[in-house]
């Protein structure tokens, strides 16, 4: 119907996807506006999915679905951890602030079957948003035995990245978590599959992304005051971490009814550091499970 789009298995495994999120499914529908100040060329090292607007409206106020079970993110989503120019920059912050995604879990669009957006005339099943959907379902086992494994890996001296001329002594010098002209990226995935009787399948799948970048926390004419005359600057090893584990079932009771049971993991996790202070390392975790 009018609004609707469906994206099928094929189309998911044509699509370039190296963020592998489920946002960039839906990168050629007019309708989707993407945020240009989260992914620049400038940082490269992030695995975050991409915030988008559905219709103009607030990327917080989309509904995000797998296999009928909401994973949003209602904690303080309009806030964001890094920001081209955001509180990092400015003189009178204390801390950055820590922010959030809009997506409960970052989910890997290689445990997809299909996906649906609906952009506009929404159903009424749908509620407690002002956005758009994004409803995704995730692949049954096959019938037969198989399995996949693969492995990716990029890094800063695999590509050109072309930097605006006034921004590009900030970016080599590498002080911001948003300046990451040195990182490397690797993804790995695995999935084993198959039915065990006649009736009865397993899928066990999982992704795993990870990714680091360097950093140096040093006193510049912004920051000063909160260092000492002699002080050493930190070189900082940050790092980005998403994994995705997926077992599902399918069990072909009879005629009428077929049973998917599942379970989805995906925790994610990062360390960052205030830059106006020394020894401001911090951790931040979230994600976690549905079933």
């Amino acid at each position: 119907g009018s609004g609707v789009t469906h994206i099928d298995k094929e189309y998911i495994d044509k699509m370039p996807n190296s963020q592998g999120g489920l946002t960039q499914l839906v990168r050629m529908n007019p309708s989707v506006r993407y945020n240009r100040s989260q992914r620049s060329s400038m940082n490269g090292a992030e695995i975050e999915p991409d915030d988008i607007s559905i219709h103009g409206a607030p990327h917080w106020q989309n509904n995000f679905m797998i296999d009928g079970v909401n994973f949003n993110n209602d904690l303080n989503p309009r806030a964001r951890r890094t920001t081209t120019f955001g509180s990092e920059y400015n003189q009178n912050a204390a801390l950055p602030d820590i922010g959030s995604i809009s997506q409960g879990i970052n989910f890997d669009a290689d445990l997809i079957e299909s996906l649906v957006l609906h952009s506009d005339s929404i159903s009424a099943e749908y509620g407690n948003f002002q956005g758009g959907v994004i409803e995704a379902k995730t692949k049954d086992p096959s019938k037969e035995f198989s399995g996949k494994i693969s492995i990716q890996h990029t890094n800063d001296s695999w590509r050109d990245t072309y930097i605006d001329p006034q921004l590009k002594e900030l970016y080599l010098e590498k002080k911001s978590h948003y300046m990451q002209a040195e990182y490397e990226k690797w993804i790995y995935n695995l999935t084993l599959e198959g039915y065990l009787s006649e009736n009865f399948g397993l899928l066990f799948s999982t992704s795993q992304t990870r990714s680091s970048f360097t950093n140096y926390n040093s006193v510049d004419g912004s920051n000063s005051v909160y260092w000492s005359y002699d002080y050493v600057p930190d070189e900082k090893q940050l790092r980005r971490r998403n994994d995705n584990y997926l077992l599902k079932g399918i069990w072909l009771a009879n005629e009428r009814l077929t049973i998917r049971p599942e379970i989805i993991y995906a925790p994610q996790y990062g360390t960052y550091y205030n830059n106006f202070a020394k020894n401001s390392d911090y951790r931040l975790r979230q994600g976690g499970l549905i079933g």
